[in-house]
């Protein structure tokens, strides 16, 4: 029975041992090509805008302004990436989030090249 047993770890220690030196040899394939490819369509997207007023937290400051001053929601400035899916129509896919509220969007190509 012992023997047995040592034959059987024996087995199993040299099946694992010889899959692990195999899968080492294996090349891994290299992502340059693909990337290569695709990275024109990957786009930076800058966005200004101003938050609602919802949104705006309350400080002492805010609190002393006149009641008949005009608010409007505090300025901001935002980053993010997209991808080009129509280059003929402009269509550029992004998260929702990069974009609320913006009220000027510019997107930066990979050439450099900026869009507004």
């Amino acid at each position: 029975m012992i023997n047995r047993m040592k034959l059987f770890i024996s087995t199993l220690l040299i099946f694992l041992l010889s899959s692990a030196h195999a899968a080492t040899e294996a090349p891994i394939p290299s992502l340059a090509p693909v990337l290569k490819k695709v990275m024109p369509a990957i786009v930076n997207v800058a966005v200004q805008g101003y938050l609602p007023e919802t949104l705006v937290p309350l400080t002492q400051e805010d609190e002393k302004r006149s009641p008949r001053a005009p608010e409007k929601g505090r300025k901001f400035e935002s980053i993010g990436s997209g991808v080009i899916i129509d280059p003929n129509n402009g269509v550029i896919i992004t998260n929702d989030h990069v974009i609320r509220n913006a009220t000027l969007i510019t997107v930066t190509l990979q050439d450099g090249r900026r869009l507004k």
